[in-house]
Parts: structure tokens; sequence; C-alpha cells
């Protein structure tokens, strides 16, 4: 008979960086703290209470240095994303002859073709990058043939204006644009955003995603560090060092599992206590309130936040072997907060329903799914309680092969 193996977190948490900032995630779910001192090719060396430690780069998802913050979050931060998804924070931005030219506070000077751009987000004191693409989507100011710039008009109306851009030149304060076969100029403070025209094309493999502590994430194809800096090299900016205290944290890309919040439930079943509809819809990558996802004062990248009551099934197909996550109710509700979780395969409950509540330790959930075609996840109202405070995290959840 399958089950679920659980173990209380409460010794790795209180633990934590207790050499230091780093923190190692396994892809099993296992968390090591000290000291992160190299990273080749192969392996990942950690200085830990225990001593040198060293794992496999295969077997590691993710390493943590330091705190970063949401870019797409800040008011008056630039930011340029690539056709590839980067997010890179600038601090000014120029383009003349083809190529955008920017500086960062994690790779220094660089340059992109500007083919390679996909977007250019300028926000300022009242509007967050994120607002300014909510915007957009409202505006329905989608990518097409021709590049367009969002313009914010003095009424407090948006415009979407399609053309050919040319220049964008920060000493003058100016963008030069070709628009219906003439070139104008506007004030760059009167464009919020730039949406470069659609390219075709395949973007490069990468091997991870490298963060800074700006906020900044960006793909590499290759990475080795030592105890001062990263080589890295990135698509389009070429070789490059990084000064290891610019660097928040390191994600390694896995052919061998894959974050549950990168598949699509085949079905949701939601309701709240007194009422068929439910006051609290999933979400993804954030807790039920819309916040960080926080276990034991961790702040977790991946992961869902769920309330009771809440079913999704994902169809799996027998493609893994095994399925890792931390479970328990988030620091935000604490102490309250009392639920059970259930993993079903196939319909069957994998071992013994998992009571959460605002005053137990997180806890380690790791289930043999070999063959398994549909995988639940259930989230249900605990003995005696209303719901209340029933915020149900589940982070670092992955399906191994």
């Amino acid at each position: 008979m399958r089950h679920v193996a659980t173990t209380s977190l409460a010794w790795a948490l209180a633990a934590a960086f207790a050499l230091g900032a780093d923190r190692v995630e396994t892809l099993d779910a296992r968390q090591i703290d000290g000291e992160v001192l190299s990273i080749t090719a192969d392996q990942v060396v950690v200085k830990t209470s225990q001593g040198k430690q060293s794992l496999s780069r295969n077997e590691v998802a993710e390493i943590s240095l330091a705190d970063a913050p949401e870019l797409m979050e800040r008011r008056n931060q630039g930011v340029l994303v690539t056709h590839g998804g980067d997010r890179i924070a600038f601090g000014t931005l120029l383009l003349e002859e083809g190529k955008f030219s920017f500086d960062t506070a994690m790779l220094g000077g660089c340059q992109l073709e500007i083919g390679a751009v996909g977007l250019v987000y300028q926000p300022n004191a009242r509007l967050s990058a994120a607002q300014i693409e909510e915007k957009c989507k409202e505006l329905r100011i989608a990518t097409s043939t021709q590049d367009t710039l969002v313009v914010a008009q003095k009424d407090g109306a948006w415009l979407g204006v399609e053309g050919v851009l040319k220049t964008v030149d920060p000493q003058a304060g100016k963008i030069g644009f070709r628009w219906k076969d003439e070139d104008k100029k506007l004030a760059s403070n009167l464009v919020v955003a730039i949406r470069m025209a659609a390219i075709a094309g395949k973007q490069p493999e990468r091997s991870g995603v490298l963060v800074g502590k700006c906020g900044t994430t960006i793909g590499f194809s290759s990475l080795t560090m030592d105890d001062k800096s990263l080589a890295v090299s990135v698509a389009g900016l070429g070789e490059r060092k990084v000064p290891r205290d610019a660097v928040a944290a390191i994600r390694l890309k896995s052919t061998n599992s894959v974050n549950l919040t990168d598949l699509t439930p085949a079905e949701v079943k939601e309701h709240g206590f007194f009422q068929t509809e439910t006051p609290f819809p999933y979400r993804a990558n954030r807790s039920i309130s819309g916040q960080e996802l926080r276990l034991g004062g961790r702040t977790y990248r991946t992961g869902l936040g769920l309330h009771s009551f809440c079913e999704l099934t994902y169809r799996i197909d027998g493609a893994y072997s095994t399925f890792v996550a931390t479970v328990g109710i988030d620091d935000a509700a604490r102490p309250g907060g009392n639920a059970v979780l259930t993993v079903l395969a196939d319909g069957k409950n994998l071992g013994e329903p998992l009571r959460l509540t605002g005053k137990s330790d997180p806890a380690a959930v790791r289930a043999d799914v070999k063959g398994v075609k549909q995988l639940t996840l259930r989230v249900d109202f605990g003995e005696g309680g209303l719901g209340v405070s029933d915020h149900v995290d589940i982070v670092a959840a992955r399906l191994i092969k």
C-alpha cells in the first residue's frame, strides 16, 4: 500500500541560518542550511554544522543566498523584459543603432539587440510595473507586428500608439518613434511602457535562473561559483562575472521534476463552511490571502494557498514516482487554523490524513505515486472547526520522476 511520510520541520526551522543566510533546497524537499562554498558543473558544496557536505548538482532545486524584492511591485524602478522572459531592473536606458544599453545593479553595464527585448516598463512614484501591466491588459494593448508606445495623457487616459521605436535618449528625455511614416519625438515621462513587436524564433535552452538582490531574474546556460563571484553565460549578454553579494538566489532547472504550480488542475472543487460558493479560491505561488507563502518564519517562492474546503486533482498519467511538499498553516493566520490535508492517488488515500493547526509545526510530505494517473490534494475542515483561518500552504511541492 502506498503511503505518505510526514516529518516535523521544527528541528530544521530552529537551526535555520545558524551558520549564515544560505539555504539549499533539494528536489525531494530537503533543506540544508549553512554556507555555500562553491558550485561547479557537477556539485554544490555546503558548510553545515556537521561539516562540509557535497551534493550532486542534479539533486539541487534552489540555492537561496539573500532576500530579493518583487521587481514588478517596485515603483520608480524601470523593468526590461526579454522575449525569453528575463526581467531586468535598470537604472538608465539608451536605444541607438538597434541596441539597448542599460546599467544594472547585478550585471553592471549591458547591451541587448533590439530584437531580444519584448517589453520596457517605466514606472513612476504612483505606478509599479505590475500596475502598468494590469492596465495594459484592461486596455487590451497586446503584442502586434509593430512596436507600441503606451502613453499616459494629461487627462489621465492611456493610449496605445503603434509604429516603430527608433531611439531612447535618457539625456534629452525623449523617445524617437516613427508613426504613420513620420518621425516623432515624445517626452519619456509620458511613456509608461513600450511593447516591442512580436518576433518568431526559438528561445535558447537554459539550465537555470539567476535572481539578483535588485529583483532581476535572468536565465543562464552555465554557472559556476566560488566564495566571491559567479561566472555565468547569459543569452544575448555573453559571459559575465557577477559578485556573489549581488545575488539573492540560483534556481536550477531539472528534467526529472516539475513544480506542482506549473501544472493546471484537471478538476477543482471548493466551497465555504456555510455556503456552496468559496470565499477564498485557491492561489498559485501566493497564500490564500494573496500574500507571500510563509511557513515557520520562512518565505517560499512556489506553492499553493488553499482554504477549507478545497480539492485539486491533477492528471499525472503515471509519469512520476514521488510527490514531495512542505505543508502547514500560513504564518499570517497562526495561531488560528484547523484543517485536514489528505493526499489521494486515483481516489484512494495515500496514508492517514494530516491534521494542520496554527499551533503545530510545518511538516514535510513524501508520497509514492508510481503508476498513479490522478493525484488529488484535499483540504477539509478540522474537527470542530468552522474554517476560520484555515490558510493552508502547500509549498515547494514537486513531482519527481
